[in-house]
């Protein structure tokens, strides 16, 4: 976690407001049971979702606003269960739905293993020359997951905006010639055989919990 605010029971999330019990998410606000989520606000028991608001129980889907129990959805509004409504009808059966938030998530489980529920067997968006998952808007980079903007980098994990990286795990934002090293973070380069070298810190090697270096 990191570059957050009032966010309680999160792992793996940056840049993440007034949330909880949350993993992997990215820029969003107001999220609650929240998994590989970004760009998103008041989103809630959702996964895979992007650009989304005010919307409950949502897999795989983007753009989407005011939506409950949907998946694989792109700029959509008022839908429940992939099926259009209109706003009224919409905020009366989400009103219905809400007394047991409960029964509604057991029914997202189950929906979620029926054959309607198309899972891609990987997850990006805007990506050239990238081989990973849940990676976006990178270009030349192999073996990488759960980040975003990084540029020739490869076997990283769980970084934003990194170039010229390789074996480097957690907390990287804007990142460059960094070499075995974890949980070393925001504008830092030439790192290498470190730990927890957190924020402006240049030039070392084996290092151990380091700021403004």
């Amino acid at each position: 976690m990191a570059f957050c605010e009032d966010v309680y029971n999160a792992e793996h999330v940056f840049y993440v407001k007034d949330s909880a019990d949350c993993s992997y998410g990215f820029q969003n606000q107001q999220t609650y049971e929240c998994v590989n989520c970004l760009d998103s606000t008041k989103l809630f028991y959702s996964m895979l979702c992007s650009q989304c608001t005010d919307s409950y129980f949502l897999y795989s889907c983007n753009n989407c606003t005011s939506c409950f129990m949907c998946f694989n959805l792109q700029n959509q509004q008022y839908c429940i269960g992939n099926k259009q409504y209109t706003k009224e009808e919409y905020e009366v059966q989400v009103a219905a739905y809400k007394k047991d938030l409960v029964a509604c998530r057991e029914q997202f489980v189950w929906m979620l293993d029926t054959p309607q529920v198309i899972k891609k067997a990987v997850q990006w968006v805007n990506n050239e020359r990238v081989f990973g998952t849940f990676v976006n808007n990178s270009f030349n980079s192999v073996f990488v997951s759960d980040c975003d903007a990084v540029r020739d980098c490869k076997y990283c994990a769980i970084n934003n905006n990194c170039q010229d990286c390789m074996d480097y795990d957690s907390r990287g934002e804007n990142a460059s010639l960094v070499y075995e090293s974890e949980e070393c973070g925001r504008n830092i380069s030439n790192v290498w055989f470190s730990l927890w070298c957190r924020e402006n810190v240049h030039n070392v090697w084996y290092s151990y919990y380091c700021l403004n270096l």
